[in-house]
């Protein structure tokens, strides 16, 4: 049986803080998204963007609002992602960091 190691380990899916930045930089322009349209945006799936944000959000980088089934008008509960500030400065740093590597 073969070894797992990189060199011979299908590279086709993204890692997890890989994604999370993704989401990040696509909150930047301070918009408001759903998890549906974050998922549409990124090309992933649906729940890896609903546990990504709510890990993004226990940081302190996003805010959560989730407006509860019955609320909404089709009976489906929504929920929106923007970036916070703390999150704003968290990329930033993230941007320079690889920008500084990337010269390297």
């Amino acid at each position: 049986m073969a070894e797992h190691t990189p060199s011979n380990r299908k590279r086709s899916k993204r890692k997890s803080d890989e994604v999370k930045i993704e989401i990040m930089r696509a909150l930047e322009d301070g918009k408001v998204y759903t998890f549906s349209s974050l998922s549409k945006k990124l090309g992933t799936g649906y729940t890896t963007i609903i546990s990504n944000c709510e890990f993004l959000g226990m940081l302190g980088f996003v805010s959560l609002d989730v407006v509860p089934d019955g609320e909404t008008a089709s009976g489906k509960n929504r929920a929106s992602v923007r970036i916070t500030r703390k999150g704003r400065a968290w990329l930033e740093s993230v941007n320079r960091r690889r920008a500084t590597s990337a010269r390297q």
